[in-house]
Order: C-alpha cells, then sequence, then structure tokens
C-alpha cells in the first residue's frame, strides 16, 4: 500500500513538473505586430550575425542594442514585454499636423490654433524644465520609437539636455510617472533636422504623453528650434512645484512609429 502511494506521488509530481514546464515553454510568445500573428521562432541579427531564438532559449538570450529580427531580407525593430516579443513590420511617421488639439482651460473645448510663422522659434532655457504635449489619433497600438526636433539656429552647442517622458495628467505633465529618463550632450544636434532615438521602444500611451526638456550647464541660446502651431509650451515652477503655459507654442516634431 504504501509502495502504491509513493509510486501515485511521483507520477503526480512528475505530471505537474511536466505541467509547469509545458506552461513555460508555451510562455514566450513572438508576434508579428501588423496581424498579431504567432511564431515559433525568430531570427536575431546583430552585426552581420545571425542567431535562432525559440522557447527553449528566448530566457537565456542577452538582447542588445544592436539586435533586430531579421525578417523576409529585412532588419526590424522590435520591443519585449514580460515575456513576449513583438516585431514590427510597419513603420510610420507622425507629424504635429495629425495632433489632437488640447486647451488646458476647459477640457470639454478643443481649440485649434492658427498657423504659425514657419520661422518663429524657441531656446531651451537653462536649468528650466519646459514640456510640449504628444497627442494623436490612433485606433492601434503604437510603440514610439524616435522623435525628431526641427533647429534653426545653431551657436556653440555646450551642455547636458535632459529629456524626459511622462504621462499626461488632464493636460498637464505627471512629473512622478516618469515613463523614461535620458540625456543628450548638445554637440550632437545636427543643423535643420535632429532625429533623437530612444533608449528603448516605448508603447505610446492612450492619453498621449509630455516630452519634457531640461538643459544643464548649458546657455540659453545654445540651439533654436522651430514651434508647432497646435500646443502650448509649458514651464515648471519649483516654487509653486506646478506647470504654466508661457505665451507660446511647443517645440515642432516629427514621431517615428511602430505600429
Amino acid at each position: 500500500m504504501l509502495e502504491n502511494k509513493k509510486y501515485a506521488l511521483r507520477k503526480r509530481i512528475l505530471f505537474f513538473s511536466f505541467f509547469f514546464f509545458n506552461i513555460c515553454l508555451n510562455g514566450q510568445n513572438f508576434i508579428r505586430f501588423s496581424d498579431l500573428k504567432s511564431f515559433d521562432s525568430v531570427t536575431i541579427l546583430n552585426n552581420k550575425k545571425k542567431y535562432i531564438i525559440n522557447k527553449l532559449n528566448f530566457k537565456n538570450y542577452k538582447f542588445s542594442a544592436n539586435d533586430y529580427v531579421f525578417y523576409n531580407n529585412k532588419s526590424l525593430d522590435f520591443s519585449i514585454s514580460n515575456d513576449t516579443l513583438f516585431f514590427f513590420d510597419r513603420v510610420k511617421e507622425i507629424e504635429t499636423i495629425s495632433l489632437v488639439k488640447d486647451d488646458l482651460k476647459d477640457k470639454n473645448e478643443k481649440n485649434v490654433s492658427s498657423s504659425k510663422n514657419k520661422r518663429e522659434m524657441a531656446d531651451f532655457w537653462c536649468d528650466k524644465k519646459v514640456a510640449t504635449l504628444v497627442k494623436f489619433n490612433t485606433k492601434k497600438k503604437a510603440f514610439i520609437k524616435s522623435f525628431t526636433l526641427f533647429p534653426l539656429m545653431l551657436d556653440s552647442s555646450k551642455g547636458i539636455l535632459e529629456i524626459q517622458i511622462t504621462y499626461n495628467n488632464n493636460g498637464l505633465p505627471d512629473s512622478d510617472s516618469s515613463i523614461l529618463t535620458f540625456e543628450k550632450d548638445l554637440s550632437e544636434v545636427t543643423s535643420k533636422k535632429w532625429e533623437i532615438i530612444l533608449p528603448r521602444i516605448i508603447k505610446y500611451p492612450e492619453n498621449g504623453f509630455f516630452l519634457i526638456f531640461y538643459l544643464k550647464n548649458g546657455e540659453k541660446r545654445n540651439v533654436a528650434l522651430r514651434l508647432n502651431s497646435d500646443s502650448e509650451m509649458l514651464m515648471y515652477n519649483a516654487e509653486s512645484n506646478d506647470w504654466k503655459k508661457i505665451g507660446f507654442n511647443g517645440y515642432y516634431y516629427k514621431l517615428k512609429i511602430l505600429q
């Protein structure tokens, strides 16, 4: 009787071990984002070397910033969320013309700004945080790969620019819920068009997000950027601990999204 119980217990342990292993094995997913089709494996391309990643070695592979998914003879961007790898076979560029216009005074009323002179521009403020709203219409999930700013004037570009991406909290930056924070040296600014690739691809929040710029140890007129005609620029007031309008529009930009 005792031997039968031990045998039955071993069978149960083996069954649940196999069951747990099967769950772990099937927990790794490789999804083509355009149609959400699932694949058993993907090919990762890194500096001309190819690696087959499947459900067995997914956890052990160390992904790097130089990795791409190689699919249909193309190098594609990807994003990993938990145990799911999404690779993007469609790339779109979104300009400020497709923005949703927001009025901070009355969230129920939508205002459309008149077109601005294309020569209007604004500097970065030294030791002051300024924010530009990023919001556009989309019915599908979207991932942000980069954004591009448009410098009109370059002087002696010195200083460290801290860039923070935060959630949109009723038309104001939610400084306590940072999505991403990173730094750029102003010596990296390129004339007329400056693309800033994010350290990691981020999912576009439903209510949009804010780009916050904070110039540290720099001079005010290092670089002047073209403004948009859709959203107002905000500046952070450290004394009152809030964000306020400063009387002109936010920076003009272009987004590169993966969808």
